[in-house]
């Protein structure tokens, strides 16, 4: 699984073309079959299913999926980001409580 972090808003939950790009080339370096783009978020996010669709290309196994997760908690970095983090990644079943 990859997951690349992006430092910007997007527009309708929608990444750019370039970004999904790079996400199809990391699945195919890395021999990855999921990829999650990682957003900041200013708002509460619980663990939402992360939507994943297909990445267009030769080989269409690899998906892509987007996450939003809360990087400040009042004015300081939100201390519990990888808690959430490894929330979202369970609640969606990409990984197991005992990771």
């Amino acid at each position: 699984m990859i997951i690349d972090t992006k430092w910007k808003i997007i527009d309708y939950n929608k990444p750019s073309t370039n970004d999904l790009r790079q996400m199809y080339v990391y699945n195919e370096y890395w021999q990855a079959k999921t990829a999650i783009l990682l957003y900041p978020s200013n708002k509460k996010v619980d663990s939402e299913p992360i939507a994943f669709d297909k990445i267009p290309g030769k080989d269409h196994n690899h998906r892509c999926g987007l996450a939003w997760v809360n990087v400040l908690e009042g004015d300081k970095l939100n201390p519990k980001l990888g808690h959430d983090l490894k929330q979202i990644l369970i609640s969606n079943k990409l990984i197991d409580n005992s990771f």
